[in-house]
């Protein structure tokens, strides 16, 4: 995926490959861009944007002693926001954290999107957007006693899976709880002024 944006670390305005198809790599100047910039204007941050989310879950699970109130993954939908497994991983002591610098890099088993049984700590695999949300539907028919946590994202919520799993999720009264990480950002452009992200 190529997108025109202003490049926030050489002041490019060349075209630049995003984050999503390859590690940061400007070829306009030969330099590797970090994946996330704070001051990156209208960059998709991937992962980040759902760091306060992922602290107020976790401490929902860290009150939990019994372990019977919450389920103790925090399921994802979109899955190039990966990242945050990765960082989970490491804080349960999966991985070291010095791994996290080949993120995406080929054979460094930390793809783009999760894959179960590739990356240790990893919970889940993800694909596509809308596919998550009806298999938190059956981890929480597995267990009705304990509420599963989703991240959604405004992108996945536009997927006629994620309406499908909705309508199951209330007609059979399943104790999901999604949380919409709704930041009107494509990969392409900003939703609602067709501004180039």
């Amino acid at each position: 995926m190529i997108a025109r944006q202003h490049c926030f670390a050489t002041r490019c305005d060349r075209l630049l490959h995003c984050h999503w198809s390859c590690s940061g790599y400007c070829r306009a100047y030969g330099v590797r861009l970090p994946f996330f910039s704070p001051t990156a204007p209208l960059i998709n941050r991937g992962a980040f944007d759902t760091v306060p989310e992922v602290v107020i879950l976790l401490s929902f699970l860290a009150s939990d002693k019994s372990g019977k109130k919450f389920c103790d993954i925090l399921f994802d939908e979109a899955g190039h926001r990966v990242a945050t497994q990765y960082l989970l991983s490491v804080l349960d002591g999966n991985l070291p954290v010095e791994h996290l610098l080949h993120y995406r890099e080929a054979n460094s088993k930390l793809p783009g999107h999760p894959e179960l049984g590739l990356t240790p700590g990893v919970k889940f695999s993800s694909g596509r957007l809308g596919h998550m949300w009806p298999l938190v539907n059956g981890v929480a028919m597995a267990d009705k006693s304990r509420s599963v946590f989703c991240l959604g994202s405004d992108g996945s919520q536009q997927e006629g899976n994620d309406a499908e799993a909705a309508r199951l999720a209330v007609a059979q009264g399943l104790n999901v709880k999604l949380f919409i990480d709704d930041n009107d950002v494509t990969i392409a452009y900003v939703p609602h002024t067709r501004e180039m992200s």
